[in-house]
């Protein structure tokens, strides 16, 4: 049998085919699994030919969002490296919150985002292993701001809150909100929204020691508990965090800065009281805070509650 140039030609591109995605494998698979958006959970192995992710039906990954353009962005390998490149999407393609403007590489551990939908990046030969770990992760945790989520907030509560009975030790909740975020999302819209909850718990977080706890709550509620902590140190943190959050603003996606308060609603557990107890009062001083004119600081007392 004669064997043509344009023969050859083909067998030395499908060797060199067979030799990328042999290294490919040595080095581990490679897949997404979504941490933020509909159908969190979701693992996606990424085919050697690339695909392209967007909302159409036409799309390799759909992704069934509003935040996220008909065809919004493309992974494709260049040699051993997969790379995501933006299909001119009206909110954008982030790695680790860095716009996507060309061509850029992927590595296990980055951040995707499309619009308001996150994915992280795993890769690994260990792959299934460190799936688990994901989703155990990602049970904890709040797949937009990166902080523990109101399960994670309740399992601490629970646990602090027994402690503290049993050993009569203080133990203090910080419930807090942004001022009109509802405002926010109407003028700015929900991608700018989804930013300054983003800047809001990292900024916050530095305030935040590891024996406690900062949770998203809902929303754009937030909270901290704070074992060991009388309610005299609760109040003085609140009132740190609330001037953190005022003298600084918030960058938008157009680079615009915008001012943001807080309103914080203090309070500390009393004997033998029940964790529901301490979270009703808390996020009772929360809305005494926000009827006061907002941007401001609330400790929950009663005539005659001389603990607070």
């Amino acid at each position: 049998m004669n064997t043509t140039w344009e023969d050859d030609e083909e067998a030395t591109r499908v060797a060199s085919a067979n030799v990328d995605l042999l290294s490919i494998r040595d080095e581990g698979p490679i897949s997404i699994v979504q941490i933020y958006g509909p159908e969190i959970g979701r693992l996606i192995d990424i085919d050697v030919d690339g695909m392209v992710l967007g909302r159409g039906i036409d799309c390799d990954i759909l992704i069934n969002s509003d935040t996220v353009s008909r065809q919004h962005a493309e992974l494709r390998w260049v040699g051993n490296t997969i790379t995501v490149q933006d299909s001119d999407s009206l909110n954008g393609t982030y790695v680790d919150e860095r716009r996507v403007r060309g061509p850029t590489p992927l590595e296990g551990g980055q951040s995707l985002r499309l619009g308001g939908v996150i994915f992280k990046v795993l890769r690994g030969a260990d792959l299934e292993r460190r799936y688990h770990e994901e989703i155990y992760r990602m049970a904890i945790i709040d797949g937009l701001t990166a902080i523990h989520n109101k399960r994670y907030f309740v399992e601490f509560l629970d646990r602090e809150h027994g402690r503290a009975i049993r050993h009569e030790r203080p133990l203090s909740l910080i419930l807090f909100d942004v001022d009109n975020f509802k405002s926010l999302n109407d003028h700015h819209g929900h991608i700018n929204g989804d930013r300054v909850l983003e800047q809001m718990a990292s900024r916050v977080r530095s305030f935040v020691r590891r024996d406690e706890c900062f949770a998203r709550y809902g929303g754009e509620e937030f909270a901290l508990i704070l074992p060991e902590s009388p309610v005299r140190g609760a109040v003085a943190l609140a009132e740190k965090i609330r001037i953190a959050v005022e003298e600084t603003p918030f960058r938008l996606e157009d680079d615009q800065d915008i001012s943001v308060t807080v309103s914080l609603g203090v309070a500390m557990l009393r004997a033998n009281e029940t964790v529901q107890g301490l979270i009703s009062r808390a996020d009772e001083a929360l809305y005494e805070a926000k009827g006061a004119g907002r941007n401001n600081v609330r400790q929950w007392a009663s005539a005659g509650d001389s603990s607070e």
